[in-house]
């Protein structure tokens, strides 16, 4: 009795700082002008675009990997790391290119959210809100957790069944990315990723790599064996050329004789030597000669022109290939980067996990914490730093909450404490 007394003032306290949550979702749309003119804008921003009197150029646009918003009449314009008024001058430039003068206005109309992790008893994405600091961050998770250990076994088996997920999955996409930068550079193998080297020999590595390596070896045959259709027609045309060569050649031999008989014979009509039906016959084998040599010709050309045909559509199909594998590797250094910060953060949630579990006499506590881990994307990558209750939250944070619960090291903590081979270090 005497310690639910003493910790009554505290979940008041907190449960106080939980009505906080009920406006969540109405925070973003009261940022102010001051947070919104100096901030720089990350993948998920959601901003408002108005261009004056220009309906068909207004509207609500997202920022999405790897940092950019699809504008009409403008395309793709990079905004990653631009606050809105360096978007504004942007966006207006590039409209003064089209002849078009206008004032454009750009907002943030829902910023991207912060992750919190840890000792809360609802951790996950929630929604950013400017002025918003860690402990109010806390309360919007629910507060701080206080588990039965049971529930924290549980929670630990969940917690390293997605770390294994994340791993896997993210070994597997380097991988993918080794496949597609052999097809880009025409190798004749795939090479086994750098990160993965120490790992090549585990299960799900050897599976991924056979996987890819037939993949690969299908697309390069799928590929060949169409071009070498292709060159097949070119050869069965260069043969049709040459036999078209041929044919014209006696054609032509055949028009100047007869031409020649031709002149002898209109030679002896004049002298009565000879009758004017040969005449006009040899007149109508020479006009034969001359149709056949103009079809010779005709097919000549026409047979050229599809050698240039073909060789053309095996230059675009292979273009076609290598835009492909461009684009796939674009898609997947973005998704690579994601798996990256997703591992981490289960990383971290299964070590808190761990910690959740306590030795025989293991205390709880709800006192407040001094020290919390904060990663945060910055222009040079992402940066840990250490904070308290009172640090302002920036969107896109993933906010660590320690563990106050005295616990017993487990097998595989200190493993998990450095990087995973074949795993990105941790910021």
């Amino acid at each position: 009795m005497r310690d639910l007394v003493a910790v009554a003032p505290r979940l008041a306290w907190i449960c106080a700082l939980l009505a906080l949550g009920t406006i969540a979702g109405q925070w973003p749309a009261l940022a102010d002008d001051t947070v919104s003119s100096e901030y720089h804008l990350g993948i998920g921003d959601r901003l408002h675009i108005r261009t004056f009197n220009r309906d068909d150029l207004s509207g609500d646009f997202e920022v999405r990997p790897p940092g950019s918003i699809s504008f009409p009449l403008i395309g793709v314009i990079e905004v990653l790391g631009l606050t809105p008024s360096e978007v504004e001058r942007k966006i207006g430039e590039k409209l003064t290119g089209y002849q078009i003068a206008s004032t454009v206005n750009v907002e943030i109309s829902l910023y991207r959210p912060f992750y919190i992790m840890g000792d809360v008893l609802n951790p996950g994405k929630y929604p950013f809100a400017p002025g918003i600091d860690v402990l109010q961050a806390v309360a919007l998770a629910g507060g701080y957790y206080a588990v039965h250990p049971s529930e924290a076994q549980i929670d630990k088996i969940h917690a390293e069944e997605n770390y294994g997920v994340y791993t896997i999955q993210e070994r597997t996409t380097l991988i993918r990315r080794a496949r597609l930068l052999a097809e880009r550079n025409e190798l004749q193998d795939i090479a086994v990723p750098q990160e993965l080297v120490q790992v090549q020999d585990q299960p799900d590595v050897k599976a991924a790599l056979a996987t890819e390596a037939q993949f690969f070896a299908a697309r390069r045959d799928h590929l060949a064996a169409e071009i070498t259709m292709r060159q097949a027609q070119v050869g069965s045309y260069n043969e049709e050329i040459t036999a078209l060569k041929a044919s014209l050649g006696s054609t032509t031999t055949q028009e100047r004789l007869v031409d020649q008989e031709l002149q002898d014979a209109q030679s002896l009509l004049e002298k009565g030597l000879t009758q004017r039906p040969r005449v006009l016959e040899l007149q109508r084998v020479v006009a034969e000669l001359g149709g056949e040599e103009a079809q010779a010709r005709a097919f000549l050309a026409r047979a050229k022109q599809n050698i240039g045909k073909i060789q053309e559509e095996i230059a675009e199909q292979q273009s076609q290939f290598m835009e492909d594998v461009e684009q796939q590797l674009v898609d997947t250094e973005a998704q690579l980067r994601e798996l990256a910060q997703h591992r981490l953060s289960s990383r971290d949630l299964l070590v808190a996990t761990q910690r959740r579990i306590p030795v025989t006499g293991g205390s709880l506590s709800f006192d407040a914490r001094d020290k919390f881990i904060i990663r945060r994307t910055t222009a040079d990558g992402v940066a840990q730093i250490e904070g308290s209750e009172t640090t302002p939250v920036q969107p896109g944070d993933v906010i660590v909450v320690p563990a106050l619960m005295t616990a017993a090291p487990t097998p595989g903590q200190a493993a998990l404490s450095e990087p995973q081979p074949g795993m990105p270090k941790q910021p």
